[in-house]
């Protein structure tokens, strides 16, 4: 950790782990959409809200009906954003230390604009890191080259003195060839582990 200048997180899987997704929560409850219907949903027009190319208020207005979901848009984004506030509590503790250290971290997401704000203000991720990067204002999604690129770029610091964890290994392998020192993570000893080096 000695040359270490700062450090990126992955949110979901690393920082906010909730017990089930929300997908799989509302699925329980509501039993509806189905698999194949969230297949499409999330690796079609959800990633174009991510890069910003279409809003998920939009999005949603047009498919709650799909959703079987009686309420309003922001009802149901509440419902989302709220099923999944499990933020690891003595992981960003940990972080808070890190950056005591003089070390910056960062949320480094494929995040669209709705929950990004959602963690910055009721979560308090505006205050807990130093910035968060989204797809949304890079125009690119993780694992493209392309976001670590712009990254590297606006820290204005050296590939090897960026620690990068995620829990996806294709997003770290990817980081790598940038020469970022990516960590595939599990849990907060992963953490600890770097801090004791």
């Amino acid at each position: 950790m000695k040359n270490t200048q700062a450090m990126l997180f992955d949110v979901d899987g690393v920082v906010i782990r909730p017990p089930k997704l929300f997908s799989q929560q509302y699925q329980e409850k509501f039993h509806a959409p189905s698999d194949a219907y969230l297949r499409e949903f999330f690796g079609g027009v959800f990633r174009e809200c991510t890069l910003g190319k279409l809003d998920l208020k939009e999005v949603m207005s047009e498919r709650l009906i799909d959703w079987r979901w009686n309420g309003t848009v922001e009802e149901f984004l509440d419902l989302w954003f709220t099923s999944e506030n499990y933020p690891e509590k003595a992981l960003i503790a940990k972080i808070q230390d890190i950056r005591k250290r003089g070390v910056q971290c960062y949320l480094a997401t494929n995040q669209e604009k709705y929950r990004t704000d959602y963690m910055k203000k009721e979560m308090g991720f505006g205050v807990l890191f130093d910035g968060i990067y989204t797809p949304f204002e890079i125009g690119y999604r993780k694992p493209d080259l392309e976001f670590y690129t712009y990254i590297v770029r606006d820290l204005r610091i050296n590939p090897e003195n960026i620690v990068y964890l995620d829990d996806e290994v294709e997003n770290i392998e990817r980081a790598k060839e940038l020469g970022i020192l990516g960590h595939v993570y599990c849990d907060i000893r992963d953490v600890l582990k770097l801090i004791a080096q």
